[in-house]
């Protein structure tokens, strides 16, 4: 009886198997399809149709402003950029932010506000630190043009960091006078010109990142690394040849 018993079991086990052994068949099918060779030409149709096929998910359910009563889905919201943002500021402070991170700006003008803001006598370390002369004598000439450059990048953030230091210690002298204010024009100046001179500094950081790319991109896309190029989110902006 158990021997009966035992065959009638493993006679269930082997059709089970097969069963899955014939459904893992099947699925290979799709998990696994026929390779097909396409060319360039059937590559690109492809890539338009997929390109034509998706859908904004941002852009509401009813085209107009008809209110939630008429069937409008709540937290249109939810599928945007997953990128977390703050609120938004002053249209003319995010003026002069876009302006000052994507644009190269005027030269003479940009130095005038360069040279109002020299290092405070007690801030030693705020500078641009050198290479030791030991080290620089055995730098290959291509070494020591790229450490320059580098220092030139860095004074110029510098720069845009001093009026944030002189803001701050006017702030911090306020503070230890138990005033509430400080002179608004003093904030006005240094807030705009801390602006103008770090958002500089990120446009000059992506025009070195373009710069040290382009040995590296096709022949095709070299051009758009030079300077009259815009940048946008993109670092080789939106358009591309």
């Amino acid at each position: 009886m158990v021997a009966t018993g035992l065959q009638a079991f493993e006679s269930k086990l082997n059709s089970l198997a097969g069963s899955v052994a014939k459904t893992s068949n099947s699925l290979s099918h799709f998990t696994h399809p026929l390779a097909v060779d396409l060319t360039a030409e059937d590559e690109e149709v492809l890539l338009e149709a997929g390109r034509q096929s998706t859908f904004d998910p941002t852009e509401g359910i009813i085209v107009e402003d008809q209110g939630a009563e008429a069937g409008e889905l709540p937290y249109e919201d939810l599928f945007k950029g997953t990128e977390d943002c703050g609120p938004k500021v002053n249209e003319g402070v995010f003026k002069r932010v876009n302006f000052a991170c994507t644009k190269r700006p005027a030269k003479e003008l940009f130095s005038s506000i360069q040279k109002k803001y020299l290092r405070p006598e007690n801030c030693e370390f705020l500078k641009a630190p050198r290479v030791n002369p030991e080290l620089w004598d055995d730098l290959l000439d291509k070494e020591k043009s790229r450490e320059c450059s580098f220092q030139s990048f860095q004074k110029n953030l510098i720069k845009g960091v001093t009026p944030v230091v002189q803001l701050a210690s006017k702030v911090v002298d306020a503070k230890k006078r138990k005033e509430d204010s400080i002179p608004l024009n003093d904030v006005f100046d240094l807030s705009v010109d801390a602006l103008t001179l770090l958002g500089n500094s990120v446009y000059e950081f992506s025009m070195k990142r373009r710069e040290m790319l382009k040995s590296e991109v096709a022949s095709a896309y070299k051009s758009l690394c030079h300077g009259s190029q815009p940048i946008t989110t993109m670092l080789f902006g939106d358009e591309l040849p």
